[in-house]
């Protein structure tokens, strides 16, 4: 081995390499409700349940027993449903495109819209629309459902929430791992919904 002169003893290695993997199935992107502006999807699953917590920047899974944020705060409920957007509009990170998608509602929304509890294959094909009630950011979310004919979608595939949720709070740095999100979506199925 040959060393240049000045050149220092070589970086360290680290030993195992840090492999990530991605879990099984597609990134979606994440719609939520914005101020001023009805969003409309088609349903492609029925509802997925899920305890979470605000850190100040993004909602994140509670882990129930052992979970650190739990200290600081109650864990709120959030529902998420498989869908297709029908719109695109800007957003933090880039444009939201139209196409598959996860929506996020809150326990407010779930109630006063006890449709959304229906099997995934009684909403399927139902056109969703969200909107916050007034202009704040953090104003009350709410949602209807419509029976009305939907526009013909170019991909008919179902679009399952917990696969789009397990790629979005499972990879990364301080992300839960999939074995215990898989037993938490079970468990979060069960959990009643308080206002």
């Amino acid at each position: 081995m040959h060393i240049r002169e000045g050149a220092g003893p070589p970086p360290p290695r680290h030993w195992p390499p840090v492999i990530r993997r991605r879990p099984p199935g597609e990134s979606l992107p994440l719609w939520q409700a914005v101020p001023g502006r009805t969003l409309s999807f088609i349903l492609r699953s029925g509802l997925q349940a899920a305890e979470t917590h605000w850190t100040g920047e993004r909602t994140v899974p509670c882990v129930g027993e052992g979970c650190g944020l739990c200290a600081l705060q109650n864990p709120r409920w959030k529902g998420y449903l498989g869908a297709w957007s029908l719109q695109e509009i800007p957003g933090p990170r880039g444009p939201l495109p139209k196409g598959r998608c996860l929506v996020e509602v809150t326990g407010v929304a779930r109630l006063n819209c006890p449709r959304l509890g229906l099997p995934g294959d009684a909403l399927a094909g139902r056109r969703l629309s969200i909107f916050r009630r007034d202009l704040r950011r953090n104003a009350q979310v709410a949602c209807r459902i419509f029976d009305d004919e939907p526009p013909p979608l170019p991909d008919k595939r179902p679009v399952d929430p917990r696969q789009g949720l397990m790629r979005l709070w499972t990879i990364g740095d301080g992300k839960v791992s999939p074995a215990t999100l898989t037993e938490l979506f079970d468990l979060w199925q069960q959990i009643p919904i308080e206002e």
